[in-house]
Order: structure tokens, then sequence, then C-alpha cells
């Protein structure tokens, strides 16, 4: 029977010492990892590193977790990012949720991709966002794909007079040059209208020149009217610091014009340069085509629309011919079948309760006047013992005009009335 060898003592003693030795030190590095990784290590680590990345101040102030289950996963709390020494943030949210794959940690983020991104409650103020935009230097980065895309929960959009509440929008993916879709509904509001909308939108690629579709609904509202409507609307968009222009843009819609028991369907064609900032929405020129029925004339017109605090009108064009609901024109103007070129203003709110001017003319007569839609609307349903005279301020002239037995040579006809501010 041969003996079984064994190491001397002094050997299996150095063995023992050295895997001590190496357990103790791995031991120590996971501890060391560990420690870095915990979030009130790690944090502020990172978003001082993301601070210095984007020119902003940013902090969390609320409970940070922290998972590496599946993908790393971190949760913030009452963040907010705005510029050095500024009163106001150009982003806050209640939570901000960032899965971020190991792929993208190993290549220290040349491999740039985010799992995952969800805000609750964000806020962005779009003036401080475009001021941040412009100190911004032009940059090269590509941009993170997000293969399980974004999600905004209940977020606030914040003009110039005006806003964005109760957004919810979703992206189910997000990848530089690949097309996007997305969903979003939310409530435009300023100081007389509510527009609650909820769309679908697509992108050909997340880029300058990009082409955009959006299909849905949408109900501009006021105290005394709605115009529920279905839409349509496509283009090819840029974007240009914080202001999205399409050029062109086309938008057609079916809408319904709703007052009281008043139902009056409504088509709708707008074509132009669309421009959106934090001042609000621009159509500038703008092409604008209305089939309307009842007392509501169908028209073609050009010129300017604008949106923000104030609705802002400059139009000129053509009514085809005098509508049978209206009040009959007296003789000899009630013979012609000429159409009606006519030029409108309008600067007020969005619910039309500020004064407007028309300037409208058949073959050699003239109207240039100023009234409010809300009082010249119900004047045109009043019953027979209504006043025959319109509720305008304004002045009529015409080279003939036949009242009753007789017949009247260049007439100028004023009329006055106190509820119209005179122009300016």
């Amino acid at each position: 029977m041969s003996e079984t060898a064994h190491p001397p003592v002094r050997q299996r003693h150095r063995g023992r010492i050295a895997i001590a030795v190496l357990l103790a030190l791995l031991g120590g590095l996971v501890w060391l990892a560990w420690t870095a990784l915990q979030p009130a290590n790690l944090m502020p680590r990172l978003l001082a590193q993301l601070g210095r990345s984007t020119g902003l101040v940013i902090t969390a102030r609320g409970e940070v977790g922290y998972s590496v289950r599946g993908v790393p996963e971190v949760v913030l709390h009452d963040v907010d990012a705005r510029m050095p020494g500024a009163t106001i943030a150009v982003l806050t949210a209640d939570r901000v949720h960032v899965a971020v794959p190991w792929s993208t940690l190993r290549s220290r983020g040349t491999d740039l991709v985010i799992d995952r991104v969800e805000l609750d409650h964000p806020r962005i103020d779009l003036a401080e966002f475009t001021r941040w935009r412009a100190s911004r230097p032009p940059s090269k980065q590509p941009l993170p794909r997000i293969p399980h895309g974004i999600a905004l929960t209940e977020a606030t959009l914040v003009g110039s007079g005006w806003n964005v509440m109760h957004l919810d929008a979703t992206f189910p993916s997000f990848a530089e040059g690949a097309p996007v879709q997305g969903h979003l509904r939310g409530t435009f509001s300023n100081a007389g209208i509510a527009l609650p909308f909820d769309v679908d939108a697509a992108m050909t690629r997340p880029d300058t020149h990009a082409g955009v579709a959006v299909i849905g609904t949408l109900a501009p509202t006021t105290r005394t009217w709605s115009i529920p409507a279905r839409i349509r609307m496509r283009g090819a968009m840029a974007i240009d610091g914080g202001r999205v222009t399409l050029r062109p843009g086309t938008l057609g819609a079916s809408m319904t014009y709703v007052a009281g028991t008043t139902r009056i369907p409504l088509v709708v064609g707008i074509r132009g340069n669309w421009s959106a900032s934090g001042d609000g929405l621009a159509i500038d020129p703008a092409s604008v085509a209305l089939r309307a029925q009842d007392a509501i004339p169908s028209f073609d017109a050009h010129g300017r629309v604008a949106m923000g605090d104030r609705l802002e009108l400059q139009l000129e064009g053509v009514l085809p011919r005098w509508l049978d609901v209206w009040p009959k024109l007296p003789a000899p103007l009630d013979r012609s079948h000429s159409a009606l070129p006519f030029a409108l203003d309008y600067s007020g709110t969005p619910a039309f309760d500020d004064p407007m001017h028309l300037r409208l003319t058949r073959d050699a007569t003239r109207f240039d006047g100023r009234f409010r839609v809300r009082d010249v609307s119900a004047w045109t349903q009043a019953n027979a013992r209504g006043t025959p005279i319109p509720p305008i301020d304004g002045t009529l002239t015409t080279p003939t005009l036949v009242v009753g037995s007789a017949t009247l040579e260049g007439v100028e006809i004023h009329t006055d009335d106190p509820s119209v501010q005179p122009a300016r």
C-alpha cells in the first residue's frame, strides 16, 4: 500500500492565508462598490455630472429609490432643474423614474440606451426652456435610444398667458432616425377659452424637417359656445430653439358649432406656416376655407391667425353670396348676385368678446364698421319685433337706395352702437 502525499503544513497554512486575503479583498471591493451605488452616495454625483453636461442646477429633495433587479432603476422625487441663479425652474417633477440597461453602464455612456423614462406631474416653463436652449452650444451628441418609451402623467406646460394642463403623453419607443408614434391628451387654456384634446401623433423621425401627422379630437369651449371637432393635421416640422414650426402645415376639421340649442355643422381647412412657442400659436401666412350652414357663411380667405393670451385675426377673402337667413337687403342691393369681398380684423379674447372690425363691399356699395359677434348673432336670431338696426358701429355708403316709394342718391348711413368701443 502506497502512502498518500500531503503538502507540508507550512504550505497549507500559506494557502489558507492567501485565500483569506483574497476573500477580504473581494469583500472590501464589494463593500466599496455597494457603498458607491447607494442612492445617498451615487445620486449627488450623478446629478452634479448631469448638471455640468446640461448647464442646469438639478436637485432631488425627496426620497431616492434604487434597484438593480432586471435593469438598474433610479426613482427621484421632488426634482428641480433650473439655470444657475434663476428664480423659475425649467422643469420640476414630483417623480422621475429612469431605467438604464447594464450595457449603457458598462460602456460609460458611449452606448446611449435608456430603457424607459417616466415623469409624474412634470411642469415645464417654456420661456425658461427657450432661454436655456438658447444658452447651450451646438452639439453633435446623438439622442439616446429608449426602447420601452417615455410616459408623462399629469404634465403642465406654461406659456405666455396660456398653458396646457392635465397632459398625459405616451411614446412606446424612441430612437434617432426611426419613426415615433405617441398619444397625447390634455387641455389647452387661456383667459377666454379651454381646448381639451385627445390625439394620436406620428413623426417620420425625431429630427428637424421630419414629417408629422396628428389625428384625433379637440373641442374649443367658451362660456357661451363650443366647437367639438375631429381633426387631421400634417406638415414638415422644424425646431429652432424653443420654437416649433410646420412649413407648410395643413389642418382639416369636421366640427359642430354648439351654442345653447343651436347646432351648426362646419368644415374648415387651414394651410400655411405654423409656428408654436411659449408665446402661443401663429399661422402666417394662412389660407382658410370654411364651409358652413344656416347663419354662418362659407368663405375662402387668406391672412394671419395667432392665438396666445389673445386671439389675432387678419383675414381678407370673399363671401360668395348674401345668405337667405340674414336680414333682407334693401333695393337695389337685393337684386345683385355679386360676391362680397371682405376684410376682417380682430384682436381680443378667444371667446370673441371684443369688437370685430369688418369691411364689406358689393359692387359700388361699401360697409365699414365694428360689432360684437355675440350681439349680432343674437340680433339675427331675434323675432320680427326686434329693432331693424343691427347692433353695429359703422358707415354704409351706396350710390342708390330705395326706401318705400322714394329713391335716394349718394346715400351714406351711419350707425352708432354704444356697446361697441370706437376704433382706436
